[in-house]
């Protein structure tokens, strides 16, 4: 038997590539062509916004416990609870000076969405709701920025388990 030994890979990054790949996917609007591809407005909608929001990729105020039933009623309670369970974890939460999840200044915010808008990531945000309101349409789905959008209730929710699969 003849076994063929190839040299390892060196020098490689694969989540360089991974990171290339799925910018000219947003960038071409191939994204939309799958399930988990769409759901990258639900990540720029949530994550993204709140970094330039609030200088934090999560902000529990934002979080809403009907969109996560999976966290039973203590996250219900922690969510209406939010300000007494920060203080008592020793947080900052929402006020000015140093701590956790302290309230980021409006001149550090503004450098943040220049840094997007010179890096590129303001126009990529952009691509990426053009073309996932050319989905919506596609699919008959109502596309906005309220509670109404079925297209983002939509992409949000549904899993069919197939993460290769192209509908």
């Amino acid at each position: 038997m003849y076994v063929v030994r190839y040299p390892l890979p060196q020098g490689n990054a694969p989540g360089l590539l991974i990171t290339v790949l799925r910018a000219v996917s947003q960038d071409l609007g191939y994204f939309i062509e799958s399930e988990k591809g769409r759901q990258q407005l639900a990540i720029k909608r949530t994550v993204g916004e709140w970094i330039l929001k609030y200088g934090y990729c999560l902000y529990p105020s934002e979080i809403k416990p009907e969109a996560h039933p999976e966290q039973g009623p203590v996250w219900e309670w922690e969510v209406e609870h939010i300000h007494e369970v920060m203080d008592r974890l020793g947080a900052n939460y929402q006020k000015t000076g140093p701590g956790i999840l302290r309230s980021v200044p409006d001149e550090d915010l503004k450098e943040l969405k220049k840094i997007f808008d010179v890096t590129g990531g303001t126009e990529r945000f952009r691509k990426i709701e053009e073309y996932s309101r050319k989905k919506a349409d596609e699919m008959g789905l109502k596309f906005g920025d309220g509670d109404d959008n079925e297209y983002f209730m939509h992409i949000y929710t549904t899993n069919n388990n197939k993460h290769t699969s192209r509908e």
